[in-house]
C-alpha cells in the first residue's frame, strides 16, 4: 500500500521525536548532577568524570529540535495578561509516543528579574524582594489561581548569556530549585512540583522580546493543565516550546534537565 503524504510526515515526526528524546534523557541526567554541587570546580570535575555526556547531549538535542522546527510551520502563541506583573501562554506538545500534554506557561514581566549572580533573590525595578514581596507580587493571587488548576507544576531556571557556560548552567539549576521552594510554600502538598534547568540563554530571540517580557533570566513557572495517561511531561513540554514565533526555542538555551522536587 502506498503511503500518503500525511502518513510519511507522521512517520518522520515520530522518528524525529524518538531521536530527540533518547538524547534528552541522557542530557537531563548529566546536567542535573551539576546542581548538586556547590562550586564550579566540583561541577567541572563531575561532568568531566561523566565524559561530558551532558554537554554533548545538550548540544545534540537542541540541534535535533531546531531541525524538527524547520520542518513545521512556526506559529504565535496567544498571550493572556494575568495582571500587571504576569503573562500566560497556553501551549501543547507530545512525547515520543505521541501522547499529548497541555501547559500554561506563566512569565513575570521584565520589571522582575533574578539578581545577577544570585540563586535566591529576585529584584523588581532595582529593589530586592523580601520573602513577603515574593508571595504577594511574584506568586500573586492570579498566578496562584492559574497553578491551582493543575496537579503538576514545573519551575524553570535560566541564566543570562554572560559568563561561563558551566557556572551559569549550575546557577540556572539552583534558581529552579529556589523557585520550587517558593511555589511549594503556597500550593497544597498534593501538587507535584518539578524543576527544569534550561541553562544559559545563549541565542537571544529578538521576536520574543516585547515591551513587557524578557527571556534572559525571567521567573517562569508552568502549570501542567492536562495530559494523556502515561505522557512523559518533560518530553511533551520540550515539544510544546518548539516552533513558536513569540517563545524562545530550546535551541536558545544550553540544556534541558528535568527532575522532581516533591
Amino acid at each position: 500500500m502506498t503511503k500518503t503524504n500525511h502518513d510519511q510526515t507522521a512517520e518522520h515526526n515520530g522518528r524525529t521525536r524518538r531521536r530527540i528524546w533518547s538524547i534528552y534523557s541522557w542530557g537531563s541526567r548529566a546536567h542535573w548532577i551539576s546542581t548538586l554541587f556547590a562550586s564550579r570546580a566540583d561541577v567541572a570535575v563531575t561532568l568531566g568524570a561523566l565524559g561530558l555526556i551532558g554537554g554533548v547531549a545538550a548540544t545534540t538535542v537542541t540541534e535535533a529540535v531546531t531541525h524538527s522546527e524547520k520542518l513545521t510551520a512556526r506559529t504565535a502563541v496567544p498571550a493572556q495578561r494575568l495582571n500587571d506583573n504576569a503573562t500566560l501562554y497556553g501551549i501543547e506538545g507530545r512525547d515520543e509516543a505521541g501522547r499529548r500534554a497541555a501547559f500554561d506557561l506563566v512569565v513575570l514581566n521584565k520589571n522582575f528579574d533574578w539578581v545577577r549572580g544570585s540563586t535566591t533573590e529576585l529584584v523588581k525595578d532595582g529593589k530586592v524582594l523580601s520573602p513577603v514581596d515574593v508571595t504577594r507580587e511574584v506568586l500573586s493571587a492570579e498566578v496562584r489561581q492559574s497553578l491551582l488548576s493543575s496537579k503538576k507544576v514545573i519551575t524553570i531556571g535560566t541564566a543570562s548569556q554572560e559568563g561561563d557556560i558551566t557556572a551559569e548552567t549550575h546557577r540556572a539549576g539552583l534558581r529552579a530549585r529556589q523557585a520550587a521552594e517558593w511555589v511549594g510554600a503556597v500550593l497544597p502538598a498534593s501538587v507535584t512540583i518539578y524543576m527544569l534547568n534550561l541553562g544559559q540563554y545563549r541565542e537571544p530571540c529578538a521576536e520574543c522580546e516585547t515591551g513587557s517580557t524578557s527571556w534572559q533570566r525571567p521567573f517562569i513557572v508552568v502549570a501542567v493543565r492536562d495530559h494523556e495517561q502515561g505522557a512523559d511531561i518533560g518530553q511533551a513540554l520540550a515539544s510544546a516550546m518548539g516552533g513558536k514565533t513569540n517563545l524562545p526555542s530550546l535551541s536558545a538555551y544550553t540544556t534541558f534537565g528535568l527532575t522532581k522536587h516533591r
